[in-house]
């Protein structure tokens, strides 16, 4: 960050007493210039697109951030940043070694969640195999700005998110959960997202978004 704002200074004006944000022309700060500054600068061009979706919460955005580079702290990553651990395998199923593919695409819990997911959220062409995360957000079939991709993202989201929670609760707590338990919770998480920050779910109902999303 600190060579961002080398490159990019925030330029001061003395005469009015205020800031101006150097990366925009009208000099008023906003997340969408930083955004694409840390994005071309952070990011190779393969994951240079954060598509940071406003209807879910910022730690949720900042996730999805670390994930698409690869910088989450799996065991697999902790190990390459010179951490020593006494087991390298996933959490969740102890046989492979928990690199992000693996924990949350490869692993039959991701698979399953992934399956059911999709058969929930059907109506809106989710997919029910993929081969990366890549996938959840490059497999979006609907117009942009439209309530099917709308809802397919926010979905997408919770789906990773969930999965990152059960593995965090699964090795920080013991906390054991079944797959129906996990969609249950992505329902849950991304309806309360939804709900609160979408115009086209402002008025969505817990049973009709539990029963078809795409209502």
């Amino acid at each position: 960050m600190n060579d961002l704002l080398t490159h990019n200074p925030i330029e001061g004006q003395t005469l009015f007493n205020h800031w101006c944000w150097g990366l925009e022309n009208s000099k008023i700060y906003s997340v969408r210039s930083l955004r694409v500054v840390l994005d071309e600068n952070m990011l190779d061009e393969a994951t240079r697109a954060t598509i940071w979706a406003i209807q879910v919460p910022i730690k949720v955005n900042v996730f999805v951030w670390r994930l698409r580079p690869n910088r989450l702290p799996t065991r697999v990553n902790l190990e390459k940043r010179g951490m020593v651990l006494q087991d390298y395998k996933c959490v969740c199923c102890n046989v492979e070694e928990e690199t992000v593919q693996h924990l949350l695409v490869d692993c039959g819990m991701a698979k399953e969640l992934l399956a059911v997911t999709g058969f929930w959220a059907a109506s809106l062409n989710f997919p029910l195999i993929i081969n990366s995360t890549e996938d959840l957000f490059s497999q979006q079939p609907h117009p942009p700005r439209s309530k099917e991709k709308e809802a397919s993202e926010v979905i997408a989201r919770a789906l990773l998110w969930t999965l990152w929670r059960f593995r965090n609760g699964l090795l920080f707590e013991g906390k054991v959960k079944t797959t129906q338990q996990l969609l249950m919770e992505v329902k849950e998480v991304a309806y309360n997202w939804i709900k609160s920050r979408s115009k086209w779910y402002r008025n969505c109902l817990w049973s009709d978004w539990f029963d078809n999303p795409a209502m």
